[in-house]
Parts: structure tokens; C-alpha cells; sequence
């Protein structure tokens, strides 16, 4: 076998500013922390341990534990959730859609690419512990978008009257559609068929695949990692940060002849109960839910945050 290498703007298949980014150019500096080399890490080490309170570390890896009742887990998964409330433990962090049957390859190339981060960081650094995770979007609401996927040239979809967060949808019909498939596919099977919601039975397959690589899934629809978050929450909605923030940087990289990267509105917070992920707007000192008849005043919107988080 002849191998061949090419440079990535010989391809043809990356935007100018993601090969600016990768190249590390001086112009795109400004845009970014540190650059992920793995000698950057001991700095971001630094750092981190004075961010997170430990009274944080303590309310995730309970609702870690919460959350993995009922699935035997690895050695390794139970060790790296206990370890999340050392100050000396630290993620390293991929996220994705609940794509049904994991969707697209790139789901696992994203997986395993962080379990093999935190390999290499414990051989670099080994007073500390890197625990790898894997956090489910269970608040999306792009059906459409997981549905389907593709095995041996055939496509397959998942057909659901369901609304609202995927992560709340009950998955049992999706254990028909596992029976239709070719060769073994039971921790699909038994995951659909024994969870109560799409968000528990990814986690329940995933746990299967990467379980004994210590992998850690979490679903941050929670009302008290919500809470956690709740300042967020109130700055977005009543001071709407995040829209300065970004219609700043992208000015700046409009200016350097890069297309934007994100949009912002001035509310970028939804509201979330059975069957409903709809957008919040602002109107004036009220607060409404799109496409619904829900209003709120701005009192009544702080009560949900601080009572009810896992609504937004």
C-alpha cells in the first residue's frame, strides 16, 4: 500500500477560517483560550482547579449516580464518577445529537476521540485523573435531524407522532425497528425496549460500547444541575450577554475577511415541559413562549428559574 499525504487546503474541503484555526494563525488568536496542544493542558489544569466549587462536584456525581440506576456499570465508569468529586478529577468533554442507533460514524470517531485525550493526558500528567464524557443534546428538539440512518445501503426511519425535547420520547417502538435490522443488535434491543425515555436508552447503549473504557454519559435535563446554571439562565433572559458578546466577536471576524460562526439571538433560552421546546421571547417587561399561548411576567419568570429550572 502507497501512502500519500495532502495538505488540508489541497483538499478543497475546509473553510479558509478553519484552516487559519488549525495552523494556529496570529490573526485568530484573539478567538480562543489555548490552542489544544496536548503541553497547553498543564496551564488549563491550573486554571480549572480554582473553577469549579466543590459543592459542584458533589451535585454531579450524585446526579450521575441518579441517573445510572438500573444499568451495570464497569469498575472504571464507577470509579471516574467518584472521582468527579476529587479536585484533582477532570472532564474531557464530547457532545452529540441521540441519533438512533448512533446515527452517524462520526458519533463514535467523537467518543473515542476523548477517551484516547484522557489516555494520553493521565500518561502526561498522572497526579491528576481525566475522566471522559460524553454529553447527550437530550433537549433538542430536531426529530427529523436523528431519526434516520443508513446500514448496508438501506435507509431506516423512525416514525414518531412524539413533540418536544427527543430526550423525553419514549423509545419502545424503536425495539421494532431494531427488529428489522441484519446481525446482532440486542444492546439496541434492550436498551429501546427497557427505558422509558430516548435520553435513558442511548445512555443505556453507549454505557454497552464504551462502558469498560470508563466513558461517563451525562443529561444535563435536570432540575439540579439546572440550578446550577441559573445565573445564565437570568443573565440571558433579563441582560441578554451572550447577543452582545457574539455580534462583537463576529464583527471582528468579519472584519478579517471570516464569515461568522454563530448566530445569537437575544433570548437563546427555550421552554421546556411535556411535548414543548419552543422558544422564549421578551416582550417589553413580559416574557412569551412561541407558538404557545404561555406568558410570564418578569417575576413570574424568575420563580421558574429558581423553582423550576428544569423547565428552561
Amino acid at each position: 500500500m502507497q501512502l500519500y499525504k495532502i495538505a488540508l487546503e489541497d483538499t478543497r474541503s475546509f473553510s479558509h477560517f478553519f484552516l487559519d484555526y488549525i495552523s494556529q494563525k496570529e490573526s485568530l488568536r484573539n478567538f480562543y483560550h489555548r490552542f489544544p496542544l496536548v503541553q497547553n493542558f498543564k496551564d488549563q489544569i491550573n486554571e480549572k482547579s480554582t473553577s469549579f466549587p466543590q459543592g459542584n462536584r458533589e451535585v454531579l456525581s450524585k446526579i450521575l449516580n441518579k441517573q445510572y440506576e438500573g444499568i451495570k456499570i464497569s469498575e472504571q465508569v464507577a470509579g471516574n464518577i467518584k472521582s468527579l468529586t476529587n479536585s484533582k478529577a477532570f472532564t474531557v468533554t464530547t457532545g452529540h445529537q441521540l441519533n438512533v442507533f448512533t446515527g452517524p460514524l462520526y458519533f463514535i470517531y467523537k467518543i473515542v476521540t476523548v477517551i484516547n485525550t484522557c489516555k494520553v493526558l493521565k500518561e502526561l500528567y498522572p497526579e491528576y485523573n481525566f475522566v471522559p464524557v460524553y454529553w447527550m443534546a437530550s433537549e433538542d428538539h430536531d426529530y427529523d435531524e436523528i431519526k434516520s440512518f443508513r446500514l448496508h445501503g438501506k435507509k431506516y426511519s423512525w416514525e414518531t407522532n412524539q413533540t418536544g425535547a427527543v430526550g423525553r420520547f419514549d423509545p419502545i417502538t424503536l425495539s421494532k425497528l431494531a427488529g428489522e435490522l441484519p446481525g446482532d443488535v440486542s444492546i439496541f434491543k434492550n436498551a429501546y425496549s427497557k427505558s422509558k425515555t430516548l435520553a435513558a436508552a442511548t445512555r443505556s447503549f453507549v454505557n454497552e460500547l464504551f462502558g469498560k473504557e470508563g466513558l461517563v454519559v451525562v443529561d444535563a435535563d435536570e432540575r439540579e444541575l439546572k440550578s446550577l446554571f441559573a445565573k445564565v439562565i437570568h443573565d440571558d433572559l433579563f441582560r441578554q450577554t451572550s447577543k452582545k458578546l457574539v455580534e462583537e466577536k463576529n464583527q471582528k471576524l468579519e472584519g478579517l475577511g471570516h464569515h461568522p460562526q454563530v448566530f445569537a439571538r437575544g433570548i437563546n433560552f427555550f421552554y421546556l415541559d411535556n411535548g414543548i421546546r419552543q422558544r422564549i421571547e421578551q416582550h417589553e417587561n413580559n416574557f412569551s413562549v412561541v407558538d404557545t399561548p404561555l406568558k410570564f411576567s418578569a417575576k413570574e419568570i424568575e420563580m421558574l428559574i429558581s423553582k423550576e429550572p428544569e423547565k428552561i
